[in-house]
């Protein structure tokens, strides 16, 4: 499904993409995230992305960044092979509910072909817990190599996005009861993979690294636009987004809270309690208290906590089918009628999966077209700006796929997240400071040209006085579908 939506034109999800994959061009560049330009996230993703930024520097961004895309729905994909392996000890109803759900809900088809960090941050969480939960009998003793190894990746995991913090805390409770002092090399190892990979970019700008990555995460505010309440944030935690299959409020609270029942009846049930079960439960639990905290919410947040969900439904429905079968017999009902019941009930849910797949997807190629990125768009950009030009863009996807991002000028800023600089510069709660202002304006002086994604040039820190100064330097040349240039 996911190569399928390559093979649609456009881009459904462009800004967050342009952002990590142009955080890794400038890096193989010389320039460095938290020193050179503002970077709201850790370091994780620009180190991950690197050897494609390589090839987009030899050859081009466009390519490079095409590669990333490739490589982003092979990850996706991967998520759905370990999320269904984890559950393998409950049977393969479970794998498909677990795996089969998560490859073809709606947030899937949002980010599996884009660049954003939930898909990479899961497939490390998930990698982790393949190499700390290996087998179907709790009876194997985890050895310390594989403790440490896990930790390695989770380090990783959190280096890519915070988030994997949640997933790690439950690894821990879990494991503590077994493994007690031995889980520290768990937490070790993980503490030691996030510094030593983090440490270069901390030594280049600690005060930055620290505000960009730590602060802003943790405490920043946010309009209300970002700020969705409590309903509108289950509404998208169950993967369905702003599609025409989008829940209600009271839908989606009525769809946790039957989650919740059919969770608590199967953990109940006598079945022994594999330690993998307890930790996709914890991690769901955690995840969602998480991800109720901060302000700023985002409609594909989903993504990260469905997995613990999906995981959590197959685990409990497994659970309850040795129990339902004993019922079934002790009220008398047939073999061959619990056979067709479940062959029904299969067929059922394979039905529904390959139905919400041909639905999405073509929901998806509809809003390629509403909300992305077309190549007719960005080749206009190619037309028009010499190679090597000194230009700023709003949304520096654009400069990717026009290969018109890197300045052959050692004056030209490094913009790559204005959205993340107007963040850390208050978040659009408070009118613009002046001197956030004039910031633009230095960038504005050293360009050649100015490229925006749409017309009034979202994320820049118009102000009183800086719109009138731009429009007596700048000139209009090109106003299309997601493209202005402006030249000086």
């Amino acid at each position: 499904m996911s190569l399928w939506q390559l093979s649609v034109p456009g881009l459904v999800s462009n800004y967050d993409s342009g952002v990590y994959f142009g955080a890794a061009l400038h890096l193989v560049y010389g320039a460095l995230p938290y020193r050179d330009f503002t970077f709201v996230q850790p370091p994780g993703i620009v180190v991950l992305f690197s050897p494609l930024a390589a090839l987009g520097r030899i050859f081009s961004s466009h390519l490079g960044f095409q590669l990333t895309r490739v490589f982003s729905a092979f990850v996706t994909a991967s998520n759905v092979g370990l999320l269904a392996w984890l559950v393998r000890h409950r049977g393969r109803f479970a794998q498909v509910i677990a795996g089969g759900g998560l490859a073809v809900l709606p947030v899937a088809f949002l980010i599996s072909s884009s660049a954003k960090l939930e898909p990479y941050c899961l497939v490390l969480v998930l990698l982790a817990a393949v190499v700390l939960f290996p087998s179907e009998a709790d009876g194997v003793e985890l050895s310390t190599r594989r403790l440490v190894i896990g930790g390695l990746i989770f380090g990783f995991a959190v280096l890519v996005k915070l988030w994997a913090v949640f997933p790690l805390i439950a690894a821990l409770i879990c494991l503590i009861p077994r493994y007690r002092q031995r889980v520290l090399f768990l937490a070790g190892s993980t503490l030691a993979s996030f510094a030593i990979i983090a440490l270069p970019f901390f030594v280049a700008a600690p005060t930055n690294f620290i505000s960009q990555v730590i602060v802003e995460q943790l405490v920043r505010r946010s309009p209300a636009a970002q700020d969705l309440g409590v309903g509108s944030r289950l509404v998208d935690m169950t993967g369905f987004l702003s599609t025409s299959l989008r829940p209600s409020i009271t839908l989606a609270s009525a769809a946790f809270v039957g989650l919740a029942v059919v969770a608590y009846v199967g953990y109940r049930q006598s079945a022994h309690l594999n330690i993998a079960d307890s930790f996709f439960l914890l991690a769901a639990i955690i995840t969602f208290v998480g991800l109720l905290a901060p302000h700023a919410y985002f409609i594909w947040y989903g993504y990260f906590i469905d997995p613990f969900l999906l995981a959590v439904l197959a685990i409990a429905l497994a659970r309850c089918g040795p129990g339902l079968r004993a019922l079934a017999n002790k009220i008398g009902v047939a073999q061959p009628i619990q056979r067709l019941t479940k062959v029904f009930v299969s067929a059922l849910v394979l039905c529904l999966i390959a139905g919400l797949a041909i639905w999405t997807s073509r929901t998806y190629e509809i809003s390629a077209d509403r909300t992305g990125l077309r190549y007719a768009s960005t080749a206009v950009i190619t037309r028009l700006v010499p190679p090597g030009a000194c230009v700023v863009f709003n949304e520096v996807s654009l400069g990717i796929y026009s290969n018109r991002m890197i300045s052959s000028s050692p004056s030209c800023p490094d913009v790559v997240d204005p959205y993340g600089m107007y963040m850390a510069w208050g978040y659009g709660v408070t009118r613009p400071p002046e001197a956030f202002s004039l910031e633009w304006k230095r960038y504005f002086e050293q360009a050649q040209y100015v490229v925006f994604s749409h017309a009034n040039g979202p994320y820049i820190p118009w102000g009183t006085s800086l719109l009138p100064w731009f429009h007596r330097n700048f000139h209009l040349i090109y106003a299309g579908k997601f493209v202005y240039v402006y030249v000086r």
